[in-house]
């Protein structure tokens, strides 16, 4: 049965993604079988890992790069705003943005 792997580098960024067989990552014929990790489903209450993002071993969990500085990283491995989002709309139905500068959301005009 086929399955998504994802390649990571040195530094467990994922570069690649692809569909093979566990056989096939095991015997090596993408290139060394270390390099590659099963994604996770999205039943596994994990994060399904795409290219750019980090691999995790000690979690065994993919994290996406830091939007932002002051964000945090949560016990789900996702990045939270340091102050929750106001609202889903503002006046005149505009949405609001994060802006780093004043480490707080504002109306994007």
């Amino acid at each position: 049965m086929s399955e998504n792997y994802l390649e990571i580098d040195k530094n467990h960024i994922v570069i690649n993604s692809i569909i093979a067989s566990k056989s096939d990552i095991e015997f090596g014929v993408f290139g060394e079988p270390s390099r590659f990790i099963k994604n996770n489903d999205s039943d596994s209450g994990k994060n399904i890992g795409g290219i750019g993002d980090k691999y995790d071993s000690s979690k065994n969990d993919f994290i996406r790069p830091k939007p932002y500085d002051s964000w945090i990283l949560n016990s789900k491995n996702q990045w939270e705003p340091p102050k929750p989002v106001p609202g889903k709309r503002g006046p005149n139905n505009k949405i609001y943005i994060w802006d780093e500068t004043k480490t707080d959301w504002v109306l994007n005009v």
